[in-house]
């Protein structure tokens, strides 16, 4: 039997979510929740064909899109 299903495990993957020590019910539902549109953004991006974590680098480094 699996446990982790494949949306859980991308999002363990690419942003750490089994390491992050949130303790407020809340603020663990908000982060997730913003983590999914993070990542159906980036898997709708149709430019280069790289990965989710380097897509999330490229633009995490990406100066004109963090002003």
């Amino acid at each position: 039997m699996h446990i982790e299903n494949r949306l859980h495990w991308v999002l363990d993957v690419n942003f750490k979510e089994d390491k992050l020590k949130i303790s407020d019910p809340d603020g663990a539902a908000h982060r997730t929740l913003f983590n999914k549109e993070c990542l159906n953004i980036n898997r709708q991006h149709q430019g280069n064909k790289n990965s989710l974590s380097t897509k999330r680098r490229r633009v995490a480094w990406n100066s004109v899109l963090r002003a």
